[in-house]
């Protein structure tokens, strides 16, 4: 197995790229090029099989010649010419990956290459550090009109009724249409459900989820850095919103105060619609507002039954009993809210409500 920092050398290519000519790699590699759209080489898949277990059908494989990225439009799966180059040969050495594609035993020259990547590296991490938010916020926008044209994919679906290597939550597709949910099978959300937040009628932000599951993820991206299960966009502060506020009826009986997005989206298909989402595993003061604001007789706390949602929930009890009725329920461990249907949620509720 490969470590973080050898797999970090060779994430980013666009170094190695000008030493090297791309059209001969791939002959080499026994890839034929059907097209070459500006700057763009398309080809069909030469580890398609791999992944999928068959041939590709269609020349839907692209690769970049200036930076080196590839890309599988039909398995949505990116990776670099350097990593597919590794898995074709059967390379175990990065070393002996680098000298086939430059096609050179000199240990000089193969010196002043991986020089040149460390280099690289180097000079990545500082342009990260300086990059404007402007640049940044664009790169990782979803406008409001990605979501109205968005859509789910089956693989989406199938992540919310059962996602990878959790046990199953059941929940159905007319409820992830209802919040608006789209998926991205390309770009920094690849193989993400996307779930917009809305706050007093209007798009505030949302949440990329990862549907793949920390394992089969790593097998895709050997090049990239450390998994992360949710990613938020630039400037946006899961402390100052509710998610599912806008749903909950002012005054009612009691509202269920949950961790994520998932459990709201649950508890509302099983009948329980004043529920909303923290985000994290506290509330903050802007969040604690919010919820004044919604005026409920009673706060029921669900979090997590681990220790984390244990500790969560005394937590947020201390922190807002001298404001709300508040209502702790503490689930059975290794349970949480989004794997339990409704007469399981009304017994729980029954209890803790009298």
């Amino acid at each position: 197995m490969l470590g973080i920092k050898q797999q970090q050398r060779f994430k980013d290519i666009s170094w190695l790229m000008p030493r090297i000519d791309v059209c001969s790699v791939l002959e080499r590699l026994g890839i034929k090029v059907e097209e070459d759209v500006r700057g763009q080489l398309w080809a069909f898949c030469p580890d398609h099989h791999m992944y999928t277990g068959r041939r590709p059908s269609d020349p839907k494989w692209a690769v970049n010649k200036k930076t080196g990225e590839t890309y599988c439009f039909t398995e949505s799966r990116g990776s670099n010419l350097f990593w597919t180059v590794k898995r074709l040969k059967g390379f175990e050495s990065l070393d002996d990956t680098l000298k086939w594609i430059m096609g050179t035993d000199s240990s000089h020259e193969l010196a002043v290459i991986k020089l040149a990547g460390v280099k690289n590296r180097v000079d990545e991490l500082k342009k990260a550090s300086v990059v404007n938010e402007k640049s940044k916020i664009f790169k990782f926008a979803i406008t409001e009109e990605d979501i109205e044209k968005g859509k789910v994919f089956q693989s989406g679906y199938e992540f919310f009724m059962r996602p990878p290597e959790k046990r199953p939550t059941n929940i159905r597709k007319e409820t992830v249409d209802r919040y608006k949910v789209i998926q991205r099978n390309w770009g920094f959300y690849v193989n993400r459900v996307i779930v917009p937040f809305f706050l007093k009628g209007g798009y505030r932000g949302f949440v990329g989820i990862d549907i793949l599951g920390s394992k089969k993820w790593a097998e895709l991206h050997p090049s990239s850095k450390k998994y992360t299960k949710t990613r938020y966009p630039p400037g946006f502060s899961c402390v100052d919103y509710l998610f599912g506020y806008d749903d909950v009826e002012v005054g009612a009986d009691f509202v269920i105060v949950t961790e994520g997005v998932r459990e709201v989206m649950k508890l509302w298909q099983e009948g329980f619609r004043n529920v909303v989402a923290v985000l994290h595993s506290g509330i903050a003061d802007g969040q604690i507002t919010l919820l004044s604001e919604l005026t409920p007789k009673r706060v029921v706390l669900m979090f997590d039954g681990d220790e984390a949602g244990v500790d969560a929930t005394e937590r947020v009890t201390k922190k807002i009993e001298g404001l709300f009725h508040v209502m702790p329920v503490f689930l059975p461990k290794k349970t949480d809210p989004k794997v339990l249907d409704s007469k399981q949620l009304q017994s729980i509720l029954e209890k803790s409500l009298g």
